[in-house]
């Protein structure tokens, strides 16, 4: 064996295993970044969240629509600004729904409670009923739903209209 075939088989030798460490290190590195982007995810949720809490503890008045059961107030003098804080709230939910795939899936139980029961409220559904079709991230979760039905009705009614122009 002369020294080139030599060199050429301590490169085979080094090659093979210099390779396999580095698609080690690159699976491990793909990992922590996938656990890097669900946790900064995740943290944007939380800061939505969070915000949704400070609104509420700045103006407690508006927590009963979001939470209390409480109807909205159709004639009320601060209509347009309870649909702002019912638009925000439903931007959080929205926003949850999307990124599902990112929360831990200790806290998932939780998060889904927690929208179901923002969902629920009936302040919420009369915001959804006139509004909802912003919404995709729910819509495609709750299509079946009555909770957007007006909503989807009203939406298909104004395609129909506009394609009849």
């Amino acid at each position: 064996m002369n020294f080139l075939e030599s060199i050429q088989l301590f490169v085979n030798i080094v090659t093979v295993p210099v390779a396999l460490i580095t698609i080690i290190l690159m699976i491990r590195q793909t990992r922590q970044l996938d656990e890097t982007l669900k946790s900064q995810v995740y943290q944007g949720l939380i800061d939505n969240s969070l915000r949704l809490d400070q609104l509420l503890i700045e103006h407690p008045e508006y927590r009963k629509y979001i939470y209390g059961n409480e109807k909205f107030p159709e004639n009320g003098h601060d209509a347009d600004e309870i649909m702002s804080v019912l638009e925000f709230v439903v931007d959080v939910v929205d926003n949850v729904k999307a990124q599902e795939k990112f929360i831990p899936k200790k806290a998932l139980v939780g998060w889904r409670l927690y929208m179901q029961h923002i969902l629920e409220q009936p302040a919420i559904k009369y915001f959804l009923e006139k509004e909802g079709h912003w919404f995709t991230a729910i819509i495609v979760e709750k299509s079946k739903s009555p909770l957007l039905s007006a909503s989807k009705n009203r939406k298909k009614q104004k395609s129909r209209n506009w394609k009849m122009r």
